[in-house]
């Protein structure tokens, strides 16, 4: 799915079962549980989405990424963080929301950009950094923005919502550079 605008539902939507489920750059929020649920069973906490039988896994259960930082004006900036998985090449999505669902996880008012990061390890599963620079034309971030992410493979598999991150104003440029 892409470009679809997803809103006031108990969750967003639920993945109960296959693989290849490719959620991108929607607009899904204001929805009462999760943006992505896969199992449809609550939110689900990042493990190793290489053990045994995640191919039996709504989207291999594929661990969303764990951002670190994000900041900027309402117009552009920068998301830091990293994706723990298997070897591929993935997508990034990063999005902005007005605010985190109770359980701590986003959705996705609004989609900032994407990124890709390739994993590529020694071992069966990896870390690997990424990060954003966005600059934004037609929309703004909102004040107090939370942002989010989800991590799409090169099969299709998309991950579930990463927990949320609060957007920092850059308080230097604020003004432009016209202080």
């Amino acid at each position: 799915m892409r470009d679809n605008d997803i809103e006031n539902n108990n969750a967003g939507i639920v993945v109960e079962s296959g693989l290849h489920n490719k959620i991108r750059s929607n607009s899904l929020a204001k929805n009462a549980t999760l943006g992505i649920d896969l199992g449809d069973d609550g939110v689900t906490k990042n493990n190793d989405d290489s053990a045994f039988g995640a191919l039996l896994l709504p989207n291999r259960d594929l661990d969303s990424p764990e951002l670190s930082y994000a900041a900027g004006t309402n117009l552009n900036g920068e998301i830091d963080g990293t994706l723990k998985s298997t070897k591929s090449t993935y997508t990034i999505d990063v999005y902005a929301s007005a605010s985190c669902d109770n359980n701590g996880y986003g959705e996705s008012a609004l989609w900032l950009g994407s990124t890709k990061v390739s994993i590529d390890p020694i071992l069966q599963i990896a870390t690997a950094p990424f990060r954003l620079i966005f600059f934004l034309e037609q929309s703004t971030v909102p004040a107090n923005a939370q942002i989010t992410a989800t991590a799409t493979d090169a099969d299709g598999n998309t991950s579930e919502f990463s927990a949320c991150t609060p957007y920092l104003p850059d308080e230097i440029f604020k003004d432009g550079f016209n202080g």
